[in-house]
């Protein structure tokens, strides 16, 4: 018995050495180039731009210099009738414009939609009009904006430049269909390219030209990885005033 046991395990297939696979090491990230002069820059010096709806109330279409409808980056001044982008998250603020002087400054503005910088809550303890007692089933002054910071696109590919993409009053249409299609997709906003577009719309006081929003396709990885980056430098900064709107252009 003891020498057939012997015998089997002489005709038994030797086990094969286990191979191991050689990793190459991966190459370091090319540093950037150095530009001279930036030397006291930092991501906190780079302000949000805001895509504005120009309206027959804006100024550069008083001057004949734009056409209402027009889509306008607010550093640029690159005008477009339509631009693709790639969202990359929301954020909600409140803002309320003095109705005798649409062109002047916000008289209050809630950057977290929430609290002015005042201190006061809002729809609570609000400073105008008593707006938290909702009299006569009328909403607050103020207007809630649903603002996405998003990054351009340029014949399909990325411009290397961003802009905040608001949503207010009659535009919002537009934010609950992009919020939807994200819901919906179960992904990032990042994953997806989508066009901004504007159309006229009749309303009892006259016409006004509003936002509206359509998805065109995946992102690739190249421009997912650089939505993700840019997403990761200014999530939790605060919102500004000049990123969310203006009182000549919100309709």
């Amino acid at each position: 018995m003891e020498e057939e046991k012997e015998e089997l395990k002489k005709q038994e297939p030797e086990p094969e050495e286990k191979k191991v696979e050689k990793r190459e090491p991966k190459p370091l990230a090319e540093p950037k180039e150095f530009v001279p002069g930036t030397e006291e820059e930092s991501p906190d010096d780079v302000a949000m731009p805001r895509l504005r709806l120009l309206q027959s109330t804006s100024t550069e279409v008083q001057e004949g210099d734009s056409k209402p409808g027009t889509i306008k980056h607010s550093l640029s001044g690159e005008e477009f009738e339509k631009l693709e982008i790639i969202p990359l998250f929301l954020r909600k603020s409140r803002i309320h414009f003095d109705p005798d002087n649409i062109k002047g400054a916000p008289i209050c503005f809630a950057p977290d939609a929430k609290r002015s910088r005042t201190g006061n809550f809002c729809l609570t303890d609000c400073a105008y009009d008593n707006a938290h007692l909702w009299r006569d089933n009328e909403p607050p002054q103020c207007d809630l904006v649903k603002s996405f910071p998003c990054l351009l696109l340029e014949n399909g590919k990325l411009a290397g430049d961003f802009a905040s993409a608001s949503f207010v009053k009659s535009s919002n249409p537009a934010s609950q269909k992009l919020i939807y299609l994200r819901w919906k997709s179960g992904k990032p906003y990042w994953y997806y390219v989508y066009e901004v577009f504007t159309r006229q719309k009749t309303f009892t006081k006259g016409t006004a030209y509003i936002f509206d929003i359509r998805q065109v396709r995946e992102t690739r990885v190249q421009e997912r990885k650089a939505a993700e980056a840019i997403f990761n430098s200014i999530s939790r900064k605060p919102v500004a005033e000049a990123e969310v709107a203006g009182g000549e252009d919100a309709f």
